[in-house]
C-alpha cells in the first residue's frame, strides 16, 4: 500500500450496483423525525423517571424542539436526562439521522471529498467508475469510530464521540 495514497484502504475493486445507492429523502426527513412511536415511548418512561417537574418538562421541551434524534440522545450511557444543560448538550453532540449506514457513509465521503477525489482519480487513471469503489465495510466502522449511533423509529441517529 502506498504510504501517501490514503484511498488504498478503502477501496475495493469490483462492478457497482446503482440499486444500492440511498434513496433521497430530504423530502419526508423533518416530519418522520418530528417524533415516532419508539421515541414517543421512550420520552414517557424518562417523564415518569424524573425527579423533579422541571426535569420533566425539559424532557418534553427537547422532544417537541427536536423530535426523534433527541429521543435517540437520552440512550447515549453517558447522558443524564436530569443534567440541567441536556438540550446545549444534545446541540453540540448531535450529527445527523439517516436511514442506513450507506447513508452515512456516503455523507461523509461527499462532505469530506472524496467522492470528488475519487471521480478525479478515475478520470486521471482511466478506471471506469463500475469497478473502482468504496469499501463500505471499512467505511462502516471508521462511522461507529467517530459517532456513537443509535437507532430509533427506522433510522440512524449519529452523535459526535
Amino acid at each position: 500500500m502506498n504510504e501517501n495514497n490514503h484511498f488504498d484502504s478503502y477501496t475495493e475493486l469490483h462492478p457497482r450496483d446503482p440499486d444500492d445507492e440511498p434513496a433521497d429523502l430530504e423530502a419526508d426527513r423533518h416530519a418522520e423525525l418530528s417524533s415516532g412511536h419508539e421515541a414517543d415511548i421512550l420520552i414517557e418512561r424518562t417523564v415518569d423517571q424524573a425527579p423533579l417537574r422541571r426535569v420533566a418538562r425539559r424532557v418534553r421541551d427537547g422532544y417537541e424542539k427536536f423530535g426523534v434524534p433527541f429521543a435517540a440522545f437520552l440512550w447515549l450511557e453517558d447522558t443524564s436526562f436530569t443534567d440541567s444543560r441536556l438540550l446545549d448538550q444534545f446541540e453540540v453532540v448531535y450529527a445527523s439521522s439517516v436511514r442506513s449506514l450507506d447513508e452515512a457513509i456516503n455523507s461523509e465521503l461527499e462532505g469530506l471529498g472524496w467522492d470528488e477525489a475519487l471521480r478525479e482519480f478515475r478520470t486521471r487513471h482511466g478506471v471506469e467508475p463500475e469497478y473502482l469503489d468504496w469499501n463500505y465495510a471499512e467505511l462502516g466502522a471508521l462511522i461507529h469510530q467517530l459517532y456513537d449511533v443509535v437507532e430509533l423509529d427506522g433510522w440512524l441517529h449519529l452523535f459526535y464521540r
